[in-house]
């Protein structure tokens, strides 16, 4: 079989644009869907951040919906840290679903626990 060389196989290279979300943005989303003070979001945010880095490194499974299954696939000691590779698995209302479109009747208000 003789090639063409007129011919070219071309390879579209699709490149992938990731969008960080840091802890103060992370912050003012939760202001913005809960409806409470920063003040009041921000030690709770930083705690539950907390935990859930805990519960990752003991390589606990989380299952936190509406966010999904989370669980460690491998795991590689850094000498500045961990590395982790995890495996997410989301269910329910499309991914494309903005925040806004959420149900916000769960929130609770004040000082109300959960």
């Amino acid at each position: 079989m003789t090639e063409n060389p007129e011919l070219k196989v071309v390879e579209e290279t699709l490149a992938t644009v990731t969008k960080e979300v840091k802890k103060p943005e992370l912050i003012d989303r939760v202001v913005a869907v809960s409806g409470m003070k920063k003040k009041d979001v921000k030690p709770v945010v930083e705690a539950m951040l907390t935990v859930l880095g805990q519960s990752l490194t003991e390589e606990e499974q989380l299952n936190l919906q509406p966010f999904g299954r989370v669980r460690v696939v491998k795991k590689k000691d850094l000498a500045n840290g961990q590395a982790l590779t995890l495996k997410l698995r989301r269910s329910g209302p499309s991914l494309g679903e903005t925040a806004e479109a959420l149900p916000s009747e769960g929130l609770a208000e004040g000082d109300e626990d959960s």
